[in-house]
Formats: structure tokens, C-alpha cells, sequence
């Protein structure tokens, strides 16, 4: 039979359910009781997706039916704003409630909403009476500032990220046992409200171009398909000899029970089976996977279900990945002089010493604690749209949301050597990220790249940087905008900085440009 609910994400922070619902559709069960993983910056809190370092073993079940359970029977109404359409309105709730309990299957609504830079590609492909000028504008903006040369990248990073994130959050829903479903706000883009790029395909349902470049269309059934492996992952940057035991469990919807599985499992150096006799409906626990982290940069995970007595060749009835970014754990420690052989590097925090430093020829590395413009370093990538959540915080009097789509990063200069990374944003950044300031560097020539950047929205177009170069009169300056003093015990940051130093200490460490300081964002 057809099922009913009174509507979607009615009364957002006040929800409930009425008699003659049969589940219950929303985003949260009260303020801080989320079962989405992002929203809004007007609708803070934020999701784990946004707030937390990568991981998979967030659920939302502690959420659902919290320790201590909450009451919303009182007689206390207040009035509020809330989020109506693309403006706000006052209504008139219960002013002590702290939640809803719920009876009914939950389904979360409109999971996802990760923003993707525009695809300019597209833009041929309408040939009929609709023109696309929004896209044709957005293109022209970025023209402006000098950098549409960048456009092809700044779409594919940001698109793995989005995707990323969208993994995050359909495995934590898949994980979840209470959680009974959830529905994409889309899987394609929405030309309306400013322009969401929020989808996997298009506005005109086509792939977009990161999706057939990457092979995403198969990668999505990884973590969106009626049978799922989950492996429940504390955190994706780990230690060289680290010994690590995994949980795996396995979500079946295919509305039967399957009969003599294994999941075959491997790492790079390893290969193991977990034999699963029965796999019922619903969420199970498999096993564990247990390995010794081999090496450093990238180890992966791979894991394949198929019949007890079947091969690695066999078409599996799911399969799933993971990354996981190893580093060793040394005593590494930030000072204030680098010395190899003969070379020395200062690293300096205050801009008159970088300035007599550089005057004297020397080189120097600049982690600046405040910048006199910048915009705040934030790990994962917008919401929805940028000019419409803006415009809403402004109109409630809230934080504007910060509005950057992950890192564009020449993960092949040398400076990078000895820290390994992709093109995009991957949760070894996110710590450096988390604690940077971007710099302005809008007064820079197209061809100046940073070495790690970050991608802006399309609407305010600003080029980024977190980690760059250039000369300045006799001296070599490399400017990281992230304070690392802060997170200097994590192996990450140790690799990190010492990769950038091996660096500067080459030959290789030859800057190209020079800019006054208030050029490349210092002054």
C-alpha cells in the first residue's frame, strides 16, 4: 500500500508526528538531534559531514533514541523565525520542546546538497529555446578575475569532493539502523534558487565531466545500491605500524536473506576472507579486518562480497573502497631555524622578520598568524548554493556561510613529494585546512598558481591560497597560511612541514615570481 506523512521537514527545530502518519520525514529530531549529515549555516548546528574529520563511523542511530529520552509536552508557545522558501517568516511554536521521540520509520530528507564548480562544458549542449545564463555568466565572472583557465580543475576537484561527501553521509545513513531510508535532494542539479550544483549529473541529466572522467557512475553503487559494505573507519590518516582492526558490517535490502557469502578483503600487501553464513535483512555485523599499516602515502582497502566458494574474478554482489593516509609517527618538532648541510630556512610568523630576512637573501618560511584579508579555511564543501544561504544568514542576522569548495592542489610539485595527496581535498587536509586562513591573491597574475588552493564559489570568484611561493628581492619566500604550531602532534602536519622544508632546502626551491606583499595577501 501507498504510505503517508503530513509533509517533509515540517517544523524543522519543533518536529513531530501526527496520528495518521506512517514515517516520519525530515532533518533533525530536535536543534542538535541530526540525521542529516550538512546544512545550512543558518540552520546551525552543522552536519558531521562539515563539523567533523572524516570518518565512517558516524551513525545516526544515538540521535534517533538518545540516552535520555526528551519531552515536547509543554504549554510554552514562542514565536521564531524560521526558513521559508528562499526568505524567512514568523510562526508560533512549542518553545520548550527538546524533541521528538519517534514511533514511526524515519526517512532522512534531502541528504547531500554538495556543491560542485561549474561544468562550462555543458554549456553547448543546449541547443533549444532555454539558454543557460547563469552558466554563461558565472563563466564571464571567472573570465574577469583571471583565472578561467582554471575552470576545468576547480570543477574536478571540487566535484571528488562533493562526492566524497556524499559517501560520507549515504554510508552513515546506510549504517544506521533506525534509519529506514533517504532521499537525495537530488541527483542532479538545480538551475533554480542561484543555481545548486549539488548533482552527480547535470541540469540536463548528463554525467558531469569529473563523473566519466573518475569512473564515478560505478563507484556511486559502492555506497548507494541494495546490499552495502560499510567499514566502520575512526579516522582515514593513520600511523606507519599502526595496528588496525576494522569493523565491517553489511546492509541488505534486496528483500531476501543471501546464504554462503565471504567478503574478500585486501591492502596492498595483505588478503583475507570474512565467511558470512547467513546475511540477513537489515544491518549486520560481518567481522573485522585486521592489518598492520605497511607503509607510508596511500594504503587502500579493498572488499568484494561474493559466494563462500567463489573468486576474486567473480562479479561481486557489492564491493566497497577505502583510502586510508599513512605517515610515520617521529618526534618532528616546528623551530624556529631548519639547518640541512649547509642551507638554513627560518620559519618566522612576523612579517617585519620575514622582511629583513628576505633583504639579507635568505630563505623563509612565513606562517602568518592573522592575515588583513582572508577567507577562513573550511574542510568540506558548500551548501546548496552560496548566494541564497548568504543572502538568508544576513537576513536573520547569522554567520554568512564560508562558501569554498575544497582544495585544488599540484599534488606533483616537489614541494609535495614527501606528502602524499590527490588533486583534491582528502581527509589528510583536514586538519591543515581546518586551521588556515586563505589567502586574497586576487591581484596575481592568471599563470600564478598556488601550490595548494583553494576553489571559491562562483559568485564571489577570489583566488585562494594556503600554500604558495615567490621571490622577494634577494630571499625566497614559501607562505603556508596554516598555523601549524596548533596541530603540530599530528603526524599529518609533521609529514607536511617537513616535505615543504626538504623542499626548500633543494635546489628545486627557485620561485619564479615576485609580488609586494600586499599583492600576494601578507599586507
Amino acid at each position: 500500500r501507498h504510505l503517508y506523512t503530513q509533509g517533509s521537514n515540517n517544523f524543522q527545530f519543533y518536529p513531530n508526528i501526527q496520528p495518521n502518519d506512517d514515517f516520519f520525514s525530515g532533518v533533525r529530531l530536535s536543534r542538535d538531534r541530526l540525521i542529516r549529515g550538512s546544512y545550512g549555516q543558518c540552520d546551525i548546528p552543522l552536519g558531521f559531514v562539515q563539523a567533523e574529520k572524516p570518518n565512517t563511523s558516524h551513525s545516526f542511530d544515538k540521535m534517533i533514541f538518545p540516552e535520555t529520552e526528551t519531552s515536547d509536552i509543554n504549554d510554552n508557545v514562542k514565536e521564531i523565525e524560521i526558513q521559508y522558501g528562499t526568505g524567512v517568516k514568523k510562526v508560533k511554536v512549542n518553545g520548550n520542546s527538546e524533541g521528538l521521540i519517534p514511533s514511526k520509520p524515519i526517512i532522512t530528507h534531502e541528504t547531500g546538497q554538495y556543491c560542485s564548480y561549474p561544468d562550462y562544458s555543458e554549456i553547448k549542449e543546449y541547443t533549444g529555446t532555454l539558454k543557460p545564463r547563469n552558466l554563461e555568466i558565472f563563466r564571464e565572472r571567472l573570465e574577469k578575475k583571471n583565472m578561467l583557465s582554471y575552470a576545468e580543475d576547480f570543477h574536478n576537484a571540487s566535484g571528488m569532493l562533493a562526492f566524497n561527501c556524499y559517501k560520507l553521509e549515504i554510508e552513515a545513513a546506510m549504517r544506521s539502523e533506525y534509519i529506514s531510508g533517504f532521499q537525495l535532494l537530488d541527483l542532479q542539479d538545480f538551475s533554480g534558487q542561484g543555481t545548486a550544483l549539488v548533482g552527480m549529473l547535470n541540469a540536463l541529466m548528463q554525467e558531469k565531466s569529473f563523473v566519466k572522467k573518475y569512473d564515478i557512475h560505478r563507484k556511486w553503487k559502492f555506497f548507494c545500491s541494495d546490499i552495502v559494505i560499510l567499514a566502520e573507519i575512526d579516522d582515514f590518516v593513520v600511523m606507519v605500524g599502526q595496528k588496525l582492526k576494522i569493523p565491517v558490517y553489511v546492509r541488505n535490502m534486496c528483500g531476501k536473506n543471501l546464504h554462503d557469502l565471504k567478503i574478500a578483503w585486501s591492502t596492498d600487501e595483505e588478503q583475507e576472507n570474512i565467511f558470512i553464513p547467513e546475511l540477513e535483512q537489515g544491518i549486520s555485523y560481518a567481522g573485522d579486518i585486521e592489518f598492520t599499516v605497511p607503509f607510508s602515502g596511500l594504503n587502500d582497502i579493498d572488499m568484494r562480497l561474493i559466494k563462500k566458494d567463489g573468486q576474486l574474478t567473480d562479479k561481486p554482489l557489492a564491493e566497497n573502497c577505502y583510502e586510508l593516509w599513512a605517515y610515520p609517527d617521529d618526534d618532528f618538532r616546528i623551530e624556529k631555524i631548519s639547518v640541512m648541510g649547509n642551507s638554513k630556512v627560518y620559519i618566522e610568523n612576523n612579517i617585519e622578520n620575514v622582511k629583513n630576512l628576505l633583504s639579507q637573501g635568505e630563505k623563509v618560511l612565513y606562517i602568518p598568524e592573522k592575515l588583513p584579508e582572508s577567507v577562513k579555511g573550511f574542510y568540506c564543501t558548500d551548501f546548496w548554493c552560496y548566494p541564497m544561504f548568504k543572502s538568508i544568514s544576513e537576513s536573520m542576522g547569522k554567520e554568512i556561510p564560508v562558501g569554498t569548495l575544497g582544495l585544488l592542489i599540484d599534488d606533483n610539485h616537489p614541494s609535495l613529494a614527501g606528502f602524499a595527496s590527490r588533486f583534491y581535498s582528502t581527509p589528510q587536509w583536514y586538519n591543515i585546512v581546518s586551521h588556515a586562513d586563505n589567502a586574497i591573491l586576487d591581484g596575481t597574475p592568471e599563470d600564478f598558481r598556488p601550490i595548494v588552493q583553494t576553489v571559491d564559489n562562483f559568485e564571489r570568484n577570489h583566488k585562494l591560497g594556503i600554500l604558495y611561493e615567490v621571490k622577494y628581492g634577494k630571499g625566497k619566500l614559501m607562505v603556508c597560511t596554516s598555523r601549524l604550531n596548533e596541530i603540530s602532534d599530528k603526524p599529518e602536519t609533521k609529514a607536511f612541514l617537513k616535505s615543504i622544508l626538504r623542499y626548500m632546502h633543494s635546489d628545486e626551491f627557485n620561485p619564479q615570481y615576485e609580488f609586494s606583499f600586499g599583492t600576494i595577501g601578507l599586507e
